[in-house]
């Protein structure tokens, strides 16, 4: 084309178009983690790559895991990004070329994908409006970023059109006044869109629900002049107990409730100390739940209507900086080197699993409400002062991730040790389903809801109901990030998947409601199944000849265990271990150990089984994790040391 006779308006060349693509395409998705980041509205590349799990054969997914093991999600999640990068790049190629219209129906036709295909297929429904996270800001935000996105390609678009010198050579004509004003408009639109984003997000975290706030009857309380108890029993037991005038209960006690006086207003969570809860309850077989003391109530004592001051701990350290692989996280607990584990699993190294390969949510206690809602008399919600107030319940209990593995430790990077032990607080699920008037009839499932959008579930079981708890203490500290702050779930008998952290909703259903995992094709009810596990000596060591320890944990959720068994001859004979001590409960790891001859030369192959409290025993047969858990039996291997 001879110089001075301009190009055809809307003509883009193929360099510069690429160029002004790939910027529009940077810029959208770093608005995106900046929303992930400040707002914690995910990302469209995790919520389609969740959605694409569902259709992952489940043996794939498991050879996934063993070959790629803490690189896997990565992998996969770079992956959705590489190919949502490809898609903005090449549609915002195609779109420059085309012209200022083009551009500006791609933007709104972007945006319109996103919230009316991407987040009803993904489980957000249309417009994000089955999230408890703010519809208004999440809508906004993904808004901004399709304004964002066509306002780099009108750019792209002004400065490229009759080539980028066109701008600088006087003697060409400038770019039509209209393409300035879209390029104009669309840095406007932008602006709002962000203005308006970050109006809204002042109350991030906050869930988008106009339910009324829950209330509890006011109590009536102990004049402050009553002395404090002298038992140093009962003085331990209050201190893990909330101030309200109903008895405090001890989960897994026995059939008659352990009755406490009502503490003293200046006991409060935020006195306790890191030790205040496992120091409460039973560690040995002679301060086991049925040898506990029963303490009787205060009596003629005087009340008082002015309620004890409720003072909600500060918020707990930073979150643990942990590894992500297949499912988000899958970071074992290991034991000690040469010793078993710990009765109570430190929180610092308790294990951690999460779904979240872009990171776990960071919720605000003073912003967190949780709903209750669906088939309830009167839908509530609640904030955590009203939690904090709600009578108090502390058990000890094992958490295990369906994950696990016990048998072939060594193929998977977290091992078998997916498993941890803890003492909770926490309110009972039936007493929060009692601040919604209770239940409608025909109920099936409790529906659980996390702030990471992840779900469980679990039955209509009135006992069960009563045995769950949300709780927001572990260990005698506030819980901690990673575990859920600042409630989670606690369900017996089931494993970890059972047990959502950072709720933010509960919706009974009269309908059997199919939950994160069981989407995916894992069990549905995930009761626990009995394993058990050889921590001393490790797999592989050298052990001079002569008598040496064997010792481990075992645990078979609610049914407890009733014996465990180790053999030193590969399974010809068997012998029984001795408990360490008493579980306090009958959720809870028991621990075992024995003694057996090395021989001077050679190897021993050890294994070890339990049988659990119904009498049932340790299933033999090797099977993976998936779907309703791993069986079989640990067996390792230790050589002598003058083999």
């Amino acid at each position: 084309m001879a110089r001075g006779v301009p190009r055809p308006t809307g003509s883009v060349n193929v360099l510069p178009a690429f160029l002004g693509s790939v910027a529009a395409t940077g810029v959208a998705l770093g608005l995106m983690f900046w929303a992930r980041a400040t707002y914690q509205i995910r990302t469209l590349p995790e919520r389609v790559m969740e959605w694409l799990l569902l259709f992952v054969p489940t043996d794939l997914f498991e050879k996934g895991l063993q070959a790629y093991g803490a690189n896997a999600k990565d992998i996969a999640l770079y992956g959705a990004y590489a190919v949502m990068a490809i898609v903005l790049v090449v549609l915002g190629f195609i779109i420059l070329r085309r012209g200022i219209r083009a551009i500006a129906t791609a933007s709104v036709a972007l945006w319109l994908f996103a919230m009316g295909v991407v987040m009803p297929v993904t489980g957000a429904g249309f417009f994000a409006i089955d999230l408890f996270q703010d519809v208004l800001l999440t809508n906004l935000s993904y808004l901004g970023i399709a304004f964002a996105y066509a306002t780099v390609l009108l750019l792209a678009h002004l400065l490229c059109v009759n080539n980028l010198a066109s701008v600088m050579d006087t003697n060409r004509p400038a770019p039509a006044p209209w393409a300035r004003r879209a390029f104009l408009g669309g840095l406007i639109g932008t602006g709002f869109a962000y203005a308006f984003t970050l109006w809204t997000g002042r109350s991030a975290g906050t869930i988008s629900s106009g339910l009324p706030r829950a209330s509890i009857p006011q109590p009536q309380y102990p004049s402050q002049s009553t002395p404090a108890p002298a038992s140093p029993t009962a003085q331990a037991v209050q201190a893990v107990s909330t101030p309200t005038a109903e008895p405090a209960v001890v989960a897994g006690a026995p059939a008659s409730p352990i009755t406490v006086p009502t503490v003293p207003p200046s006991v409060t969570p935020a006195s306790l100390t890191p030790t205040a809860i496992p120091s409460a309850v039973p560690t040995s077989a002679a301060a086991s739940p049925a040898a506990a003391p029963v303490v009787s109530p205060v009596a003629n004592t005087p009340v008082s209507s002015v309620a004890p001051k409720i003072v909600i701990p500060p918020p707990p350290a930073p979150a643990r900086q942990i590894a992500r692989d297949k499912d988000g996280s899958l970071t074992g607990a290991v034991p000690p080197p040469g010793q078993v584990a710990p009765l109570y699993t430190p929180n610092q190294i308790f294990y951690i699993t999460t779904k979240n390969a872009g990171g776990d949510p960071i919720v605000d206690a003073t912003r967190w409400r949780l709903a209750i809602d669906g088939a309830v008399t009167r839908p509530v919600q609640l904030d955590l002062s009203l939690l904090y107030q709600l009578p108090a319940v502390t058990t000890v209990k094992t958490l295990e991730c369906i994950s696990n593995f016990v048998q072939n430790c060594e193929q998977v990077p977290f091992g078998c040790n997916l498993i941890s032990n803890a003492a909770w607080k926490g309110v009972r699920l039936s007493d929060l389903l009692g601040l919604a008037g209770g239940l409608q009839s025909g109920v099936q499932s409790i529906a659980i809801f996390s702030a990471d959008e992840y779900a469980g579930s679990i039955p209509n079981d009135p006992a069960l109901l009563s045995a769950t708890l949300l709780v927001y203490e572990m260990n005698g500290q506030v819980l901690p990030y990673e575990h859920g702050y600042p409630a989670r779930l606690l369900t017996p008998g089931r494993y970890g998947m059972k047990s959502p952290k950072w709720v933010i909703g509960i919706r009974p259903m009269k309908s059997v409601f199919v939950d994160w995992f069981g989407q995916r094709g894992w069990s549905h009810d995930a009761i626990v199944r009995t394993m058990t596990r050889i921590d001393v000596p490790a797999n592989g060591q050298t052990l001079p000849a002569g008598s040496q320890r064997i010792a481990g944990i075992a645990y078979a959720g609610s049914r407890g265990i009733s014996r465990v068994e180790f053999s030193a001859d590969g399974g010809k004979t068997w012998q029984a271990a001795n408990i360490i001590e008493e579980p306090t409960g009958i959720d809870e790891w028991t621990r075992w150990q024995g003694t057996f001859t090395m021989p001077a030369r050679g190897t021993v192959q050890l294994i070890a089984r339990a049988v659990d409290g119904t009498g049932a025993r340790q299933i033999v047969a090797y099977n993976p994790t998936q779907p309703d858990g791993a069986t079989g039996l640990m067996m390792i291997q230790v050589k002598a040391a003058s083999a």
